[in-house]
């Protein structure tokens, strides 16, 4: 088997209790320097990589929750205009607690959730400075060829980086500004904002656990084990990307930041925040307690808000409809389910370790193979001894 997308499927299993003292059971929590310690939490992140945090993508993640302020810092100082930590963008944050200060402004507001969130004028320059290659092809398939994440050559579909249920935001940010062809990219259904990715990664991809960052001028993948940052497995190097928008990479971070409970809303006191708020097609800066905004806007834990639809991804044409062609003598439709339900039983052995398929009884004595050996291959269904193709193509055909 594909050795990253095993990587991945183990990624996913609940890990293990950590044991005492060991780097997966440390957090690294980072603080607005406006308010009490523990009233003022931003996020947190588990210390994954090499014992502490990747440095930019901690800073950027607080820029995006402090309204794209770009110029901000981190210090491990509180107090008013400190001194930048010295550890360079690249390096690793090792300290238990660091402050978010955005020069001359030490009250900023705080945005509260995606649909708040407006997309910035500009790019951090970590990600416009990580290469993008240029495509020779809007087919997304044929652009990408194997999975972009694991290298995986099949099963694979395209899905969104942005989502299909984030239309509404999309057109309220003009995300189409950021397509090589805006007049046809009114809608999330765009190669740009495509990406080819191995299907059994499916739904971990439209449950937004999965997104690619810039890390030292490469993309990385990152897993995470939990909704919103609080646990993060470790990372690895994507496939080239080609033909695909820095700024859906961006929206997408924003969405895995933003689409959870914050933090900073979910620690119930009295204390009144500032809060920038984007309501009736308008900014606005305001202060409410976190019961104030919870009764006004409701709490969006945003799982169903960041769902792709299944069978609209950014591979199918839009406004088709009616049953996909045959395939053979078995159609596609019915390939397709069977590719589902092979999908599920595979993650059952790999991440589960569990042989059994549903509705039947472990037998004794049974041995399994290894899942770092089991062949992706050997799952593709077939009616004259080859394997079953699905051709999705883009939205921008």
């Amino acid at each position: 088997m594909n050795e990253a997308v095993t990587d991945v499927l183990l990624a996913l299993k609940p890990p293990a209790q950590p044991s005492i003292g060991s780097s997966a059971s440390q957090k690294i929590t980072f603080h607005h320097p406006a308010y009490e310690l523990q009233q003022g939490i931003l996020l947190s992140f588990s210390a994954s990589d090499s014992g502490g945090v990747f440095h930019e993508t901690a800073r950027i993640a607080c820029c995006l929750l402090a309204d794209c302020r770009w110029d901000g810092y981190l210090s491990t100082k509180r107090n008013k205009s400190p001194s930048p930590v010295d550890t360079t963008r690249d390096g690793i944050l090792t300290c238990s607690d660091y402050f978010f200060h955005v020069p001359g402004d030490h009250d900023y507001p705080v945005v509260p959730s995606f649909s708040h969130f407006r997309f910035p004028t500009t790019l951090p320059d970590s990600w416009t400075a990580t290469p993008i290659g240029s495509p020779t092809t809007e087919l997304v398939p044929a652009r990408d060829g194997t999975c972009r994440l694991t290298d995986l050559p099949f099963p694979n579909e395209v899905l969104h980086i942005v989502p299909v249920s984030q239309e509404k935001w999309w057109q309220e940010n003009t995300m189409f500004k950021h397509t090589a062809q805006p007049e046809k990219s009114m809608y999330t259904n765009c190669p740009e904002n495509a990406l080819l990715v191995a299907w059994v990664l499916q739904k971990t991809w439209d449950d937004c656990r999965i997104t690619l960052l810039p890390k030292a001028g490469r993309w990385v993948v990152h897993v995470f084990n939990s909704p919103g940052l609080w646990k993060d497995s470790p990372k690895f190097d994507s496939q080239p990307l080609k033909g695909v928008s820095h700024a859906f990479l961006l929206a997408r971070f924003a969405l895995i930041i933003l689409d959870e409970p914050s933090p900073f809303l979910m620690q119930h006191s009295p204390v009144r925040r500032n809060l920038v708020l984007f309501e009736d097609g308008k900014r606005k800066v305001c202060r409410m307690t976190a019961k104030e905004f919870l009764e006004k806007f409701g709490p969006r834990t945003g799982r169903s808000q960041s769902r792709s639809r299944r069978g609209s991804s950014a591979g199918k044409k839009s406004g088709s409809s009616g049953p996909p062609p045959p395939v053979g003598s078995q159609s596609q439709a019915g390939a397709l389910d069977r590719l589902r339900w092979m999908e599920e039983q595979w993650q059952r052995k790999l991440i589960w370790n569990d042989d059994r398929v549903d509705g039947e009884e472990p037998e004794r004595g049974r041995s399994s193979p290894s899942p770092r050996t089991r062949s992706v291959s050997s799952y593709a269904p077939s009616t004259d001894g080859s394997s079953v193709s699905v051709d999705s193509r883009s939205g921008g055909s």
